[in-house]
């Protein structure tokens, strides 16, 4: 094959172009580590590219890994750049993941932790929305849910967009029901208050009746209700089918957008399809106690004993796995953890063959 000769100056502005905006272009997948009790990063061919320093670190969202540094009351949570850089320095009692250029943030406001509140900070660690809300919730479509306080020691659900403007106050706090504005029973749509507040995936977004015991189903953009509400628990729709949950006694299977029944229900538990594959599981007799090293320290916690599988498209276990945790596959890789009561358990993280990529210490 013939050389093509690239002259200098091309070559010199293409590598100038390259430096003056590195967020943009590097899309490089990087995934939380632990060694020796700290946190940090390797990439998906399991080589460390920021060095274990942190209390805590988290997957990284629109350039941006959240990261903790302490414990307990002490614990102050920041970001980094896939260079390892502090971009906002940890100083936030929580914080979650980026969503269109915002992340929640909870800010002390008193020697009471019920008394902090939650914000939103864009990218360069502002805080653009102040911190005035008791529970925050990612931005979709620029539109947060959020909860306010309401009469007495109640609490609203509001809607509020990118300026932290109120659009909507929608309804008094009831636990379990705090969605149960969502009306779909005995209609073909749902009202436009609710409709703003829905999370879409696919075109289609869940949405339950007001019923005690609520069922779910589908709506489209417009609200018009495309698969009626039969299902005690959904998933979001990816790559085409979503995880629903049959009647109590059925467990969970899978529908595609026209509410087809594609693969029957047979499992205790079902994810979303992730990379072509979904992850379910069934019980095994047990439970037990152990501490789990997470991001956000040491937890006590209990784990039921399940049998994990990851599923294809047509239901067709094609890896099944022996570990006593296991997360759905992101970026081409899935963490997976393997606990001992003495000393809990560290994530671990396999390929889509099952093949260890990175290996918990011992």
């Amino acid at each position: 094959m013939k050389r093509i000769a690239v002259p200098a100056w091309c070559a010199a502005i293409a590598l100038l172009f390259a430096a003056s905006c590195p967020a943009a272009t590097d899309q490089r997948p990087l995934f939380p580590i632990v060694r020796g009790g700290m946190w940090g990063y390797m990439n998906r061919a399991g080589k460390v590219v920021i060095r274990p320093r942190f209390d805590g670190a988290n997957y990284f969202s629109e350039g941006l890994g959240r990261v903790k540094i302490g414990f307990g009351e002490d614990a102050g949570y920041g970001y980094i750049d896939k260079a390892g850089r502090s971009v906002i320095k940890p100083q936030f009692s929580d914080a979650a993941e980026f969503s269109e250029r915002l992340a929640a943030v909870r800010v002390v406001k008193g020697a009471n932790e019920r008394d902090d509140r939650w914000g939103y900070v864009n990218k360069k660690g502002k805080l653009v929305i102040p911190a005035r809300y008791f529970s925050p919730g990612v931005f979709h479509n620029g539109v947060a849910r959020v909860y306010i306080k309401g009469p007495g020691d109640g609490r609203r659900l509001a809607l509020i967009n990118r300026t932290g403007k109120t659009l909507e106050s929608v309804i008094e706090y009831e636990g379990s029901r705090g969605f149960g504005y969502v009306i779909l029973k005995g209609r073909s749509a749902i009202d436009r208050r609710a409709l703003r507040s829905l999370h879409f995936s696919e075109g289609l977004a869940a949405a339950p009746t007001d019923e005690e015991y609520p069922k779910s189903g589908y709506v489209d953009a417009t609200g018009k209700v495309v698969i009626k509400p039969r299902f005690s628990s959904v998933q979001p729709f990816h790559e085409g089918l979503a995880a629903v949950r049959f009647p109590i006694d059925s467990g969970w299977g899978y529908i595609d957008k026209t509410g087809k029944t594609v693969i029957e229900p047979q499992f205790e538990h079902a994810e979303s399809f992730s990379d072509g594959l979904a992850l379910v599981s069934t019980s095994r007799p047990g439970q037990e106690i152990i501490t789990l090293d997470d991001p956000d320290g040491h937890d006590t916690v209990s784990v039921n004993k399940r049998r994990y599988s990851f599923i294809n498209s047509s239901g067709k276990a094609v890896l099944r796995l022996s570990y006593d945790r296991v997360e759905s596959f992101r970026d081409g890789l899935a963490r997976v953890w393997k606990y001992r009561p003495d000393i809990g358990g560290e994530p671990s993280y396999i390929d889509r063959t099952g093949k260890l990529v990175w290996k918990a210490e011992d």
